[in-house]
């Protein structure tokens, strides 16, 4: 089971990565009537958490098979 998380963590964290903008628009961008771009902050935040992501999922990939 850490296996599947660990694998939907590194997908996430990879998309948070390398395409913030995108994940903006899917997360934030739906609540804004204007078409407002994502601030420089949400930018280096979202990559931020995007590489924490990828290290937890490759954490938990190999702690499944540590087990």
């Amino acid at each position: 089971m850490y296996l599947l998380w660990g694998i939907v963590l590194i997908v996430l964290g990879a998309m948070m990565l390398c395409g913030p903008k995108v994940f903006y628009q899917i997360t934030q961008g739906w609540k804004n009537d204007s078409d407002a771009e994502a601030s420089h902050l949400f930018i280096i935040s979202t990559r931020v958490g995007g590489v924490l992501f990828v290290i937890a999922g490759v954490a938990a990939a190999v702690g499944q098979f540590l087990k």
